[in-house]
């Protein structure tokens, strides 16, 4: 079983399929027995997420924001030994289902300035990784697996966000005059702590133009820092909700952020562009095509959509990087002598 995991700081998005991907807030607090679940509802839905651990309870993601009062992101630059990656990790496999012992095939991602110095401590960490988790709540409701993968492929997550721009699950090309041209091609992945941005061509083959390629230490979190520091009386686990909405109710009225919220935008987004720009330079002009990917993508779209002629949003932006990891390792697995009309393939530097 291939799987496409994207342990984002904002939210995990996992595919086992190429075409359904399940997403969830990277939030995981201490979990307690619950009298009234389902009370009002199944307790199925992916806001009913607990996993129990080596004994231990957690609740995950919309759960966790809910009834956790120790409810956290692992927002560190380096988040490989920290205890709710082992969490969310094991709530991505219960909801992936696999068969009960058939081998996982991992491939999974890094921010692009990240990669070379975490990518193999945090590929032996996911590969040694051996525990049984149960759910006890939610979609996974009574399914036991025992953790574990086959192998593991760490990888820079815009890539895999690249090659879901460019092609569908079943490897077929989504843009095909895009498929022949030889001119640059960029895509900037707006995720919850970091933006990252990868300018790559397709032909003659597959090659990421590193030196236009970079991570920008900010993201859709910034959004949601600049509107809280602006208005402090506003709960850190309601802020995301409240952007989205552009107004809340609170001690007594209803406020109204609409002009903080185009203005916070607007700085974020002047951020990612005055750094791509300066990256990019004088091949600005060259570039053919921008993709727009990553959770934060639709949020701050309409601001860089003047940033190029042809800026375009990628099909589910938020698990762009998740279905390319599928996708990268769906084509990893075909033969070349059957793989049928030169495609794709994985990046050397990755």
């Amino acid at each position: 079983m291939i799987l496409g995991l994207d342990l984002g700081y904002g939210y995990v998005k996992v595919t086992s399929d190429g075409r359904t991907v399940h997403t969830f807030p990277s939030i995981v607090g201490s979990g307690k027995e619950r009298q009234f679940s389902g009370l009002f509802g199944s307790g199925r839905g992916l806001d009913e997420m607990a996993v129990e651990i080596d004994g231990k309870t957690y609740y995950v993601g919309e759960l966790a924001v809910a009834e956790s009062y120790d409810a956290s992101r692992a927002i560190d630059r380096n988040k490989t030994h920290h205890e709710a990656t082992r969490v969310l990790v094991a709530a991505a496999i219960l909801l992936a289902q696999p068969p009960v012992g058939e081998p996982i095939k991992l491939f999974t991602g890094l921010p692009l300035e990240y990669v070379r110095e975490q990518k193999d401590v945090f590929a032996a960490t996911l590969q040694e990784m051996r525990f049984t988790a149960k759910g006890t709540s939610g979609p996974f409701q009574g399914v036991e697996r025992e953790i574990r993968f086959d192998t593991v492929k760490v990888l820079p997550q815009a890539i895999g966000a690249a090659y879901a721009a460019l092609m569908d699950e079943q490897g077929r090309p989504r843009y095909p005059e895009l498929a022949v041209v030889e001119d640059p091609m960029a895509l900037i992945d707006i995720g919850y702590r970091t933006t990252d941005f990868t300018v790559f061509q397709v032909r003659p083959r597959l090659r990421v133009l590193e030196e236009l390629s970079g991570t920008v230490a900010v993201g859709a979190h910034t959004v949601y820092n600049m509107v809280r520091a602006a208005f402090p009386e506003i709960p850190e686990r309601d802020v995301e909700s409240a952007v989205s909405r552009e107004n809340i109710w609170i001690n007594g009225r209803t406020l109204d952020l609409r002009r903080e919220v185009a203005e916070v935008r607007k700085s974020v987004a002047k951020t990612i562009a005055d750094e791509v720009k300066h990256r990019w330079s004088d091949r600005m002009g060259r570039i053919r095509v921008v993709f727009l990917a990553g959770g934060g993508a639709k949020l701050l779209q309409s601001e860089l959509q003047t940033l190029h002629p042809d800026v375009r949003l990628v099909p589910v932006p938020q698990g762009a990087n998740a279905l390319g990891f599928w996708l990268m390792g769906r084509m990893a697995e075909i033969p070349k002598e059957t793989a049928g009309p030169p495609r794709l393939m994985v990046p050397q530097q990755a």
